[in-house]
C-alpha cells in the first residue's frame, strides 16, 4: 500500500497513537498457500488456511455431515443441530487457529473422526450452554460472498472488520475502516 490513501491511514493510525509507518504498508505482501481440502458430501471444499477461519466451516459442515436430521433443512430439528454445531467449530476455532507459523492441531481440527466425535455431544432436545467463554464472539460484521457458475467455478469474497464494526475507528479523509480481526486468534 502506498499513496494519498496510504498516507491517510498512517496519519490517522498515528493520531490515535498507532506506531504504524508508510514503510510498513508499503512492505505488505501477500503469500501464496496451498489451500486447505476438504470433502462434503460429493463435493470438495476448498478454504485457505490459517489465520484464514476456513478450517471451522469445514468442522461445522463436517460435524452436520455425521448426524444432522434431513428431512426439512429449514425445520426446527435442523436450525437446532446448525446452532449447537457452530457453538462446538467457534469453540474449536479459538482453542486452535492461530498464527500459521503457530497452528499445531489443524489435522485435528479437520479430521472426520473430531467431527463425529464432536457430533456425539449434542443433544438433538436440548441447547447445550457455551462451550467456551471465548466462543460468545459472533461475526456480526463479516460480508461473504460466493458465485458458482455453471461449469462450477466458484469464488468466494469475505470483507470482515469482525466485532462490533470493527475498531470503531476510520480514516480521517478517506474514511476507511479499520479493523480488529487479530482478536479472534490465539
Amino acid at each position: 500500500y502506498e499513496g494519498e490513501i496510504a498516507e491517510d491511514m498512517v496519519a490517522s493510525l498515528k493520531a490515535l497513537g498507532g506506531t504504524h509507518t508508510l514503510d510498513d504498508f508499503a512492505a505488505t505482501a501477500c503469500e501464496y498457500v496451498t489451500p486447505l481440502r476438504s470433502p462434503y458430501r460429493d463435493a470438495e471444499l476448498l478454504e485457505l488456511p490459517p489465520t484464514g477461519q476456513g478450517a471451522t466451516a469445514m468442522l461445522l459442515l463436517n460435524m452436520l455431515e455425521t448426524r444432522a436430521p434431513e428431512a426439512d433443512p429449514f425445520g426446527p430439528d435442523r436450525i437446532h443441530w446448525e446452532a449447537e454445531a457452530t457453538k462446538l467449530a467457534y469453540d474449536a476455532r479459538d482453542r486452535f487457529i492461530a498464527d500459521p507459523d503457530h497452528v499445531t492441531r489443524l489435522d485435528h481440527m479437520l479430521s472426520k473422526d473430531t467431527a463425529r466425535d464432536l457430533a456425539a455431544l449434542i443433544d438433538p432436545d436440548r441447547a447445550m450452554p457455551d462451550p467456551r467463554a471465548a466462543s460468545d464472539i459472533v461475526h456480526k460484521d463479516t460480508v461473504y460472498i460466493t458465485v458458482v457458475d455453471k461449469d462450477r467455478r466458484a469464488v468466494s469474497l469475505i470483507y470482515s472488520l469482525f466485532q462490533s464494526f470493527g475498531s470503531g475507528y476510520a480514516s480521517d479523509k478517506f474514511g476507511i475502516l479499520f479493523q480488529n480481526r487479530g482478536g479472534g486468534f490465539t
